[in-house]
C-alpha cells in the first residue's frame, strides 16, 4: 500500500499556540488537504490557506516552527474526499521528525491538534497552574531556591547608607527533585516556585528592627540591621489544592504538596562569614558555625517529621516548621531555608555566629519520606508510616539530590553543584 506524507498546516504563530496552551485549548491547526506527494521521510509538507490548498514547503526537524509540540492523535480528525470519517489508526506519526503518514487513502482532510510537550516555570511570586493536555505520564522536575548571601560585615544606617566589608558569600544552595506521575486529561496541578533569600539590600521592619526577607514560599528572614545575615531561600513545590487567593502559607494547601525541593539557608555575616546550610534530601544540612563552640546549639536542618531547631546562644532563633524556614532572632545569623520542613534560623552564639539551616525535600513514593496524615491540623501534625501522599498520587523513577551535589541544569544540557538563585520547575510529557 502506497504511503504518503500528510501535510501539516501551520498558520498560527508559535506565540499564539503558546497562549492557547496556557488556556488549555487544544492546538487546532485547521483543516489541511492531504495530497499525493512523495517527499523525503526526514521532512514534511505544509499546505495552507483557508481552503486547504497552497504552497508546498518542506521543513527539517530542526527548522520546524512548531518544535516542542506533539501531535495529539486522540483529538486529530480525518475525513475522506467523500466526507466519510477515517479512523485515526490510518495515521502514522513520527515524533522525531514530525512527519505524518497516511496508510490507506491518497487524499484526506484532517484537523490536527498539538500540545506543548514541555512547560517551564520561573519564579513569579505567585502560584502557577498546569493543566494536563492529555492522559499520560509526565516528568516533574523541581529546583529549590538558594539562601541569601552576606558580607563579612555591614556597617552604617538607613540614613547614611551601609558600608560592605569583606567578600560576599552566597547562601546555601537549593535541592533537586524529579519523578514520573500519571495524570488524567485536564487534571490540575499548582506550582509554587521559590525565591532566593534576600540580603542587606532588601529589608523589612520586624519588631522594630530591619531584617532581610526570606525568599517567597517559606524562607525565614535573616539577622537584623546592622549585623545583617541573609534570608533563607523559598522551596519549590507541586500542590493539589490552593486557597481562593493562592496564599502559599495556607496549611491545607501546604498539606496537599506531593513533591517539594528544599531551599538553602541564609549566610551569617560576622567575622569569618560562612554560607547557609544547603538544602537536603530527606534532611537539610545544619547551619554552619564560624568558630569553634560547644556550649550552644547551632541551627539544624529540617527533617521528614519536624522543623530544624533554631540556633541558641544569646537568645534563640526561631525553629523551622512545616513548609516554613525559621527566623534569625537577633544579630548576624541567616534565615532558615524552606522545604517539606524548614531549617532552623541562625543566631549569635558564644562569640560566633550560626548561619541558617537548609530545608528538607519530599517526593510522594520516595523511600524514607514520611507522608503527612490527611487529618493533620496546623496545631497537631502527625505522619504516616508510608511515603505515599494521602491523595494516592505517587511518583516513579524518582530522584532526590541535595544542594551540595551535582544535579541537572535547568535546560537539562549539563550539570551544576546545587541550585543558585531562584527556584525553577519543569513538567514534560513522557508518553
Amino acid at each position: 500500500m502506497k504511503k504518503i506524507i500528510i501535510g501539516v498546516l501551520v498558520i498560527i504563530e508559535i506565540f499564539s499556540l503558546y497562549m492557547m496552551y496556557q488556556s488549555n485549548e487544544n492546538k487546532n491547526l485547521n483543516e489541511v488537504n492531504v495530497k499525493d506527494n512523495k517527499i523525503n521521510k526526514n521532512t514534511f509538507a505544509i499546505y495552507w490557506d483557508e481552503n486547504g490548498i497552497g504552497e508546498y514547503k518542506e521543513y527539517t526537524k530542526e527548522s520546524w516552527p512548531g518544535k516542542g509540540y506533539i501531535l495529539d492523535l486522540d483529538n486529530t480528525k480525518c475525513m475522506s474526499e467523500k466526507g466519510n470519517k477515517l479512523n485515526n489508526d490510518i495515521i502514522e506519526y513520527n515524533s522525531e521528525n514530525n512527519s505524518l503518514t497516511l496508510t490507506s487513502k491518497s487524499t484526506a482532510y484532517c484537523t490536527l491538534y498539538f500540545f506543548l510537550a514541555e512547560k517551564e516555570y520561573n519564579y513569579t511570586g505567585n502560584y502557577q497552574m498546569f493543566i494536563a493536555p492529555k492522559t499520560g505520564n509526565y516528568k516533574i522536575e523541581l529546583w529549590g531556591a538558594s539562601g541569601g548571601g552576606a558580607y563579612y560585615d555591614i556597617i552604617g544606617d538607613d540614613t547614611n547608607g551601609y558600608e560592605k566589608i569583606g567578600d560576599y558569600i552566597d547562601g546555601g544552595k537549593g535541592a533537586y527533585t524529579k519523578g514520573i506521575i500519571n495524570l488524567k486529561k485536564n487534571e490540575k496541578l499548582y506550582i509554587y516556585v521559590g525565591e532566593m533569600g534576600k540580603n542587606y539590600s532588601e529589608l523589612i521592619l520586624v519588631d522594630g528592627n530591619y531584617q532581610p526577607l526570606g525568599g517567597y514560599n517559606g524562607g525565614g528572614y535573616g539577622g537584623r540591621a546592622y549585623q545583617i545575615g541573609g534570608g533563607g531561600g523559598g522551596a519549590t513545590d507541586v500542590r493539589l489544592e490552593i486557597t481562593e487567593d493562592g496564599s502559599w502559607n495556607d496549611f491545607n494547601s501546604l498539606k496537599s504538596r506531593i513533591m517539594v525541593a528544599g531551599a538553602g539557608g541564609g549566610t551569617s555575616n560576622w567575622r569569618l562569614t560562612v554560607s547557609g546550610g544547603y538544602a537536603g534530601g530527606l534532611i537539610g544540612e545544619n547551619g554552619i558555625l564560624n568558630k569553634d563552640s560547644t556550649s550552644h546549639q547551632l541551627a539544624t536542618g529540617g527533617t521528614q517529621e519536624s522543623g530544624g531547631i533554631g540556633a541558641c546562644g544569646l537568645g534563640c532563633a526561631i525553629d523551622g516548621k512545616f513548609g516554613i524556614g525559621g527566623h534569625c532572632q537577633g544579630d548576624h545569623g541567616g534565615g532558615g531555608g524552606a522545604g517539606y520542613y524548614g531549617g532552623g534560623g541562625g543566631s549569635y552564639i558564644d562569640g560566633g555566629v550560626s548561619s541558617g539551616a537548609g530545608g528538607s525535600s519530599f517526593i510522594s513514593g520516595y523511600p524514607g519520606c514520611k507522608a503527612i496524615d490527611k487529618n493533620s491540623t496546623e496545631d497537631h501534625i502527625s505522619h504516616l508510616d508510608t511515603s505515599e501522599h494521602y491523595s494516592g498520587k505517587v511518583f516513579t523513577d524518582y530522584e532526590m539530590i541535595t544542594g551540595s551535589e551535582e544535579m541537572p541544569t535547568h535546560n537539562g544540557e549539563g550539570t551544576m553543584e546545587g541550585n543558585t538563585g531562584n527556584g525553577y520547575a519543569k513538567i514534560t510529557f513522557v508518553n
